[in-house]
């Protein structure tokens, strides 16, 4: 199977990042999960595109543990781009959905309404053979005043040229997901606390 260089999309550069009004605290996330193609999906010979995109589905203010904070249910929308490894060599487009939450402290902010925004700042895509991939993000978890959600049009983000990666020999075991992916995967959970600088305050295995 061929293994070529691939575009990632969705990755946002810092200086479109200070575009945004963002507030502090400021939480980093790693994200890795698996996808695996269903059977009556073609394999692939050469991955041409991942495209990633975000979007926080449902975000309130909590009080726990004598502070306030944002909790949020997000969802990670991956598409791949792929030459099938078949005579007439078609060009597929598959498309996942990976669920995630987190927990944000938001007393440092103002009393004025406070939602949250999340990025993607860096991406890792693992080919595992022609039927599957794992994937990696960098998530930034921000809040953000909801009155300025508006009056802000999408940075474009611009595609980012990355070597995909191959594991040679795959795992015996491997869990196929069915299209739309079910949560069977393993989450590793890094969280950085960006008031205390180089400090991890929080890590965990789901």
């Amino acid at each position: 199977m061929k293994v070529n260089d691939i575009e990632i999309s969705g990755v946002i550069t810092q200086e479109n990042l200070n575009s945004y009004d963002l507030q502090y605290p400021r939480k980093e996330i790693c994200e890795t999960f698996g996808i695996s193609l269903s059977e009556h999906m073609p394999k692939v010979e050469t991955p041409l595109q991942v495209y990633f995109d975000t979007e926080v589905v449902e975000n309130k203010v909590i009080y726990t543990q004598g502070e306030n904070k944002a909790f949020l249910h997000g969802i990670i929308t991956t598409k791949i781009v792929y030459v099938a490894d078949e005579a007439s060599k078609p060009i597929n487009t598959i498309e996942f959905y990976k669920h995630f939450s987190c927990s944000l402290p938001i007393n440092n902010t103002s009393n004025r309404d406070i939602t949250t925004k999340v990025f993607i700042e860096d991406a890792i895509v693992t080919e595992e053979n022609n039927t599957g991939f794992f994937i990696s993000l960098l998530l930034l978890v921000c809040p953000i005043y909801t009155s300025n959600i508006n009056k802000y049009e999408e940075v474009e983000v611009i595609p980012k040229r990355e070597k995909i990666n191959k594991i040679d020999k795959p795992r015996e075991e491997t869990t196929k997901l069915s299209m739309p992916v079910k949560n069977n995967d393993v989450d590793i959970e890094i969280e950085y606390d960006m008031n205390m600088k180089g400090q991890y305050f929080e890590s965990g295995w789901k």
